[in-house]
């Protein structure tokens, strides 16, 4: 699983791997809507609790809102519902 995808990577982790994506800081805030200097003080480590918290939330919810992997019992299941 990439770094990134852990519930572990932070604010300032997503903020340098877009950086090393090519994208720049002002890029990130046009198109996030996030303001810059605050992009600027995230990428220095300094960042709310909150931040974080935020994307722990979103965290749980890519796990409630995927799909179940389709596998041999979850086919069987459903051909016993039928």
């Amino acid at each position: 699983m990439d770094a990134v995808d852990t519930p572990a990577a932070g604010t300032a982790e997503l903020i340098r791997r877009l950086h090393e994506a090519g994208l720049k800081q002002i890029q990130i805030s046009r198109l996030t809507k996030i303001p810059q200097p605050r992009l600027s003080r995230w990428a220095a480590g300094v960042v709310p609790s909150s931040a974080d918290d935020a994307l722990k939330l979103r965290e749980l919810l890519d796990q409630v809102a995927a799909p179940p992997p389709a596998g041999p019992d979850t086919q069987e299941g459903e051909r016993a519902a039928a």
